[in-house]
């Protein structure tokens, strides 16, 4: 009997990974290939040259779906100790910190001969195509039945006996390679998004490091620059200090140390809290993390804008209150300011004091109009970099929507009159 509540969807079935195309199949990992565990291949056994190899923290440090190279090396004397692969193999993280790094997987594409690592499972595919299993394993239809495989605590291990019973879709050979196609173009124009973001940021930090010290200077200003603290141009505030019985789940936000990614605010984990008695930040303080269980983490800051000012900081973060901020901002991106940090670093204590800050000493421009032209062209050229961010952001959400509808049969391939021809796997 039909459950009168079942949408039915023609031309699908209905199976234990939900409703897909009638021509599409649902097989486990053991069925569709051999498992094989890597060996070998210690950190100190990595070389600059010789036979490419993976380990298996590269599986989700490194690569992303597939790969047709591989970045490490060993010996012709180390190979001799691991696991040979060749084209086609899928490469599981069978260890890792977290349920994220467990599983990872990566198809292997390259034509040169190479070697896996401990800690990595090896599924050799008879005649699934590769790539779109690289896709496939690493959708969130695979991951969740990897997740549930996970085993142990600090550390969790996958195995090969667990990934044998893990369910995969498969279309039939052609549409495999079609998707595997249609996914690897996105992939392409990703790459070539991120490279021009790349290069976009490292041009900007030539520009930071030739404007911020006066070694290229603007048309019409001659004047000397001095060297002089940031003290002389504005003040420090100190943080908030509150006692656990003062968070809540709502009142007044705190922003803290965790809440600056990158330089730019991000919000989670947050922190509420019901004490009112607080400085506010404003509109264009610098917000620096003085105190921290890292020292790289002490002195990473970001410009409040206007939307967020009025709330409240904590105990470990301070703001420089400046109207020369515009420029600062810029200054405090640079390896110039990371000195200034690291000299001022507390003996046994990972923290700055508001005296230290304010003694950071930096070369300025004495006309205050050449600094408002240095910060203008530098936050242009922050605006450009932000602009292509998004655009990236478009494109990988574009990408796992396509991947979604791709993946699940729910959006469906054009193929060619006789089908498409298929490259040859390893058998």
């Amino acid at each position: 009997m039909t459950d009168t509540n079942t949408v039915i969807k023609p031309n699908y079935k209905q199976t234990k990974l939900g409703w897909i195309p009638e021509e599409w199949e649902v097989k486990t990992l053991d069925e569709i290939g051999v498992f094989s565990k890597g060996k070998g291949i210690a950190k100190n056994e990595i070389t600059p040259n010789g036979k490419p190899c993976i380990r298996y923290a590269e599986i989700y440090t490194k690569y992303n779906f597939y790969t047709t190279e591989l970045d490490s090396h060993i010996s012709e004397e180390a190979s001799l100790s691991s696991k040979k692969i060749t084209y086609g193999d899928l490469l599981f993280a069978g260890s890792g910190e977290t349920l994220e790094d467990i599983g990872k997987c990566v198809a292997y594409l390259g034509e040169s001969e190479a070697y896996a690592g401990g800690d990595i499972v090896i599924l050799s595919p008879n005649s699934v195509y590769s790539q779109y299993l690289g896709f496939f394993l690493n959708h969130p239809i695979a991951r969740r039945q990897t997740h549930k495989l996970g085993q142990g605590h600090s550390v969790v291990h996958i195995y090969s006996s667990g990934l044998k019973k893990l369910k995969v879709l498969l279309p039939p050979h052609p549409e495999q390679q079609k998707i595997a196609t249609i996914l690897s173009t996105w992939d392409r124009a990703l790459a070539k998004q991120q490279q021009l973001i790349a290069a976009k940021q490292q041009f900007k930090k030539g520009l930071m490091q030739l404007l911020l010290t006066g070694k290229i200077r603007f048309a019409g200003f001659e004047g000397e620059w001095r060297m002089q603290e940031i003290g002389d141009f504005g003040k420090v505030v100190s943080g908030l200090t509150y006692k656990p019985e003062n968070v809540t789940e709502n009142g007044v936000l705190v922003l803290r140390s965790s809440n600056i990614q990158n330089g730019k605010l991000e919000f989670y984990d947050n922190v509420y809290v019901n004490n009112n008695e607080f400085n506010p930040v404003e509109k264009d303080d610098i917000l620096i993390c003085v105190r921290n269980g890292s020292k790289n983490l002490i002195g990473k800051n970001t410009l409040i804008t206007k939307d967020i000012a009025g709330v409240a900081f904590g105990a470990f973060m301070s703001v420089f209150r400046s109207k020369r901020n515009g420029y600062l901002k810029h200054l405090f991106e640079t390896d110039l300011y990371r000195k200034e940090i690291h000299k001022n670093l507390g003996a046994t204590i990972n923290s700055i004091n508001s005296g230290n800050l304010k003694r950071f000493k930096f070369l300025f421009p004495q006309d205050d109009t050449e600094q408002q032209k240095i910060a203008s062209v530098l936050t242009a050229a922050d605006k450009e970099i932000e602009l292509l961010q998004k655009q990236l952001t478009n494109l990988q959400a574009q990408k796992r929507g396509l991947m979604q509808g791709l993946l699940k049969g729910e959006t469906r391939v054009k193929l060619k009159e006789e089908g498409v021809p298929i490259k040859k796997q390893k058998t």
